[in-house]
């Protein structure tokens, strides 16, 4: 587990008085549970506990994210009809107007002294639930994902129009043949049938949000916000030197799936250039053994037994992942977990002077 850190400074600076100078970038990303989870205090003890430099929040209006900030000594910024507000040790400046899926952000870093800050692209979000793909891939389609109403139609409009991916590097649907998927310690068996009812199951719901967020993210990183800069700026501007992507995707990976299915939304982040954070520190053995899924932090809300991993911290740029881990009642130091999913935490170290130019987006 990752040691939490010893309490900042009393000094209060412009940053907020939390805020340090330092090398090491602490991330997290917490799905509330529709706005306060079990407890709004409970949340801001998971927050006080960690200290985390910048936190993704998701089903969390921007009312209570602000008191959450106020709590933590943080800043914060979102949109007041949405529900994926960020909080930071440093001021955020809003990048893009607010898309269906999320919303990017800017924020400029104070790392060690004698450094340059550095600027962070921060993008937000939270895809749409259902329909929900690993519902689909374990059999469960026909009783349980075709009745359910997604909630975000009926707060903030139906999803986009399924679109083609392929530009992104993604195929069109697959047709794999009859393989086993690893999900947890189970290997289930699934025919190219459940494959394919799967993948397209995701390509129609959460693959649009998410192709949106990243083309904003794109023209971000080409020049700022696409939506002012000329294309003379973009040409001229550098890039950021950093990219993160949080959020709640309602949406499992390729990389918990080597013998597939092939996930279409983490594998478009991939094709953009974005890593996992918690699988980067995972292969190099630097997680904690368990828990290894996000979903469900409370056995309650997920009966089916059908546990992935569907929340994450992509990032590009001048980071190393220190120790990655998921969080909830067993080990955040919170026992009262207040909310249906685990948070993501990760732990960056800044590779000062290295370059983003492999950063595809």
């Amino acid at each position: 587990a990752i040691d939490a850190r010893p309490p900042p400074p009393d000094n209060c600076t412009e940053r907020g008085p939390m805020a340090r100078l330092h090398a090491e970038l602490r991330v997290m990303s917490l799905n509330v549970w529709w706005d306060t989870g079990s407890s709004l205090d409970r949340v801001c003890d998971v927050v006080r506990h960690w200290a985390p430099d910048f936190v993704a929040l998701q089903e969390c209006s921007l009312e209570s994210a602000e008191v959450v900030a106020a709590a933590c000594s943080m800043f914060c910024a979102g949109s007041a009809d949405r529900r994926e507000p960020v909080l930071s040790r440093w001021p955020v400046e809003p990048l893009s107007p607010q898309l269906a899926a999320g919303r990017g952000f800017r924020v400029w870093v104070d790392l060690l002294e004698g450094t340059a800050a550095q600027e962070v692209l921060w993008y937000n979000v939270h895809l749409r639930a259902y329909p929900y793909a690993p519902y689909v891939l374990h059999g469960a389609h026909a009783v349980v994902a075709d009745p359910f109403e997604d909630p975000f139609d009926k707060i903030f409009g139906s999803a986009h129009e399924d679109d083609d991916a392929g530009e992104d590097g993604l195929a069109g649907p697959p047709g794999t043949p009859s393989t086993p998927s690893s999900v947890g310690s189970e290997v289930p068996f699934f025919d190219a049938s459940a494959f394919l009812a799967a993948t397209e199951t995701e390509r129609a719901a959460q693959l649009p949000g998410l192709k949106e967020v990243l083309d904003d993210l794109q023209g971000a990183q080409r020049g700022g916000d696409r939506h002012e800069r000329s294309n003379c700026d973009r040409d001229n501007a550098r890039k950021a030197d950093l990219v993160l992507l949080t959020g709640d995707f309602n949406a499992a990976s390729h990389l918990d799936y080597p013998m597939g299915p092939p996930w279409p939304c983490s594998l478009l982040c991939a094709a953009r250039g974005l890593l996992d954070s918690f699988h980067e520190a995972r292969r190099r053995g630097a997680t904690a053994k368990q828990p290894t899924h996000t979903w469900a932090a409370k056995a309650s809300e997920e009966p089916r037994g059908i546990h992935d991993r569907i929340d994450f911290v992509y990032f590009a740029g001048s980071l190393h992942v220190k120790k990655s881990m998921h969080l909830d009642g067993s080990n955040s130091g919170v026992e009262a977990w207040p909310s249906d999913h685990r948070a993501v935490l990760t732990d960056f170290t800044w590779q000062l002077g290295a370059s983003t130019s492999g950063t595809t987006m």
